[in-house]
């Protein structure tokens, strides 16, 4: 995206002086660029404070600019910098804006005058520019949010396994080696006994240590801190999006922001988790490969998180049932039925015996093993390794190369900033390199698809081994193992039964993972 920057010194910066606050806006700004990989073709500095456009050169030329189609978007720290006079200079400068389809984005918000609603908010901040609480509120905000990015810790209360220490211009985290104990403790009974929250908290409240608060431990907590990346030393801020309520019964509404809108900085504070450990948690929450369990109840189900209804596309649960009268569970027959029976609104998929949707996945498995087995060519093999070694190498390079450009584009924003570049040298030695950059990004993304294309070919030879195992060790697993093997190969199992199908009658649709 081409992009102007517009940089105007407000007067409620007057005291700051005029060389800071714009040196600071730019840097703002320059950051957003580099963050958002906008190629800044020109830079317009306002040294005069009029409020009419006619006492602004800076902005008439912006204007002729963007007339012409120069540019996709303007930078601006907000939209109140580009015009605070009359009313009749507000409206042109929108409307030109709109009429080029010329976004303005500022470091808070993107405004796309082509869009109605943008239009009228837009409308509204240049009204209510003078609003000085507002502005005061926002450039705390912004304080705070460089603060994060230097990896410093601004929350009030330090997450489990931290204390907050300063050091007089800053406060920051330090572990505290007794809680830091307990946090290894939590994510290795999740990534290697894989239990899930509620065991985990039953667990250390057996063992009689305390929670943050001294009380006991919960399930949510416990998940909490699993997904939190403060432990391999990030600090994540905006996670959540808190508001007061609508609702007459309730304080604060609380949601999770998108991801495109929560920061993540690299933290003053040394991490308690190492990166594969807390890579293991991720997958492991994400696939939900640790079935919930309900309190006191045992896995019933090898196929747990994997059965899925072919009508509804709800979870499949499992049911009991015997011709014969008994108190006793273990003698009544296990079915496989979908959830929607206890919703109320059943979707018609017929029920069946578990043992028979066992042996027709098992039997899948044994047909995927026989098909890999005859696609297998010794010499083909090798060729097809030795490509897929060199495509490896490919990419190595290219990342290498993408990585050379990265870190040049930041000393060439580092110069700038220091005042070694002129606008002028900054604009086409960022322009040069953001080209190169673009054609080394093209060239990893052409190569990683072709080795995930030649990476299928040699999919066979490495999936026999694990498909022979699962094999030969499913009859001495427990239910859980059983379920833990089968998420390892598989991603879904689809179960589908019509009404004049009977017994081991059905169709099955399984999406294997190798």
């Amino acid at each position: 995206m081409n992009v102007a920057i517009y940089l105007r010194k407000s007067r409620h910066d007057r005291d700051a002086g005029e060389e800071e606050t714009l040196s600071n806006h730019k840097k703002v700004l320059l950051e957003l660029a580099k963050e958002r990989k906008y190629l800044v073709k020109k830079i317009f500095q306002e040294v005069v404070s009029g409020e009419s456009i006619a006492l602004r050169p800076q902005m008439q030329a912006l204007l002729d600019e963007v007339k012409s189609y120069q540019y996709d978007a303007v930078l601006c720290m907000d939209i109140d910098r580009l015009g605070r006079g009359n009313m009749q200079d507000q409206g042109l400068i929108l409307d030109i804006f709109k009429t080029t389809k010329t976004k303005i984005i500022t470091p808070r918000k993107i405004y796309d005058l082509d869009d109605e609603i943008d239009e009228e908010f837009s409308e509204f901040e240049a009204f209510m520019a003078r609003k000085e609480f507002k502005i005061i509120k926002r450039r705390l905000q912004a304080g705070r949010i460089r603060s994060i990015k230097d990896g410093n810790f601004i929350s009030n209360r330090p997450p489990y396994g931290y204390r907050k220490v300063s050091d007089g211009k800053s406060t920051f985290l330090e572990i505290d080696e007794d809680q830091a104990k307990i946090v290894q403790l939590i994510f290795n009974m999740y990534t290697k006994e894989r239990i899930g929250g509620t065991k985990i908290a039953s667990r250390l409240n057996e063992m009689g240590i305390p929670s943050y608060t001294g009380g006991k431990w919960i399930s949510s907590v416990i998940l909490h801190m699993l997904t939190n990346p403060i432990y391999i030393g990030k600090i994540r801020w905006g996670f959540i999006n808190r508001r007061p309520s609508l609702a007459p019964d309730k304080k604060m509404e609380c949601r999770r922001r998108k991801e495109d809108e929560i920061i993540m900085a690299d933290g003053k504070h040394p991490p308690i988790i190492d990166i594969d450990t807390w890579n293991k948690a991720q997958e492991i929450r994400t696939k939900k490969v640790i079935p919930k369990l309900k309190k006191n109840f045992s896995l019933t189900n090898p196929f747990a998180g994997l059965l899925t209804c072919g009508k509804c596309g709800r979870h499949m649960s499992i049911t009991r049932k015997s011709r014969k009268k008994t108190k006793n569970p273990e003698t009544r027959i296990k079915y496989a039925v979908c959830n929607s029976r206890a919703s109320g609104v059943f979707c018609g998929n017929k029920l069946t015996r578990l043992d028979y949707i066992e042996e027709k996945v098992l039997e899948e498995i044994k047909k995927r093993l026989a098909d890999f087995e005859l696609q297998i060519n010794a010499d083909d093999y090798i060729t097809e390794n030795h490509k897929l070694q060199l495509l490896e190498i490919k990419m190595k390079n290219t990342e290498k190369e993408i990585q050379d450009l990265m870190a040049q584009l930041d000393r060439i924003y580092n110069n700038f900033e220091r005042g070694l570049y002129s606008d002028e040298l900054f604009l086409e030695r960022q322009e040069k390199v953001k080209k190169e950059l673009d054609k080394a990004r093209e060239r990893l993304k052409l190569t990683k698809e072709e080795y995930i294309k030649e990476e299928g070919h040699q999919r066979p030879t490495e999936s026999i081994p694990i498909l022979r195992h699962v094999l030969d060790v499913y009859h001495h697993l427990s239910i859980r193992g059983k379920n833990l093997l089968m998420k390892q190969i598989i991603e879904k199992i689809i179960y589908t039964k019509e009404k004049h199908q009977k017994n081991d009658d059905f169709t099955l649709d399984i999406m294997f993972k190798i």
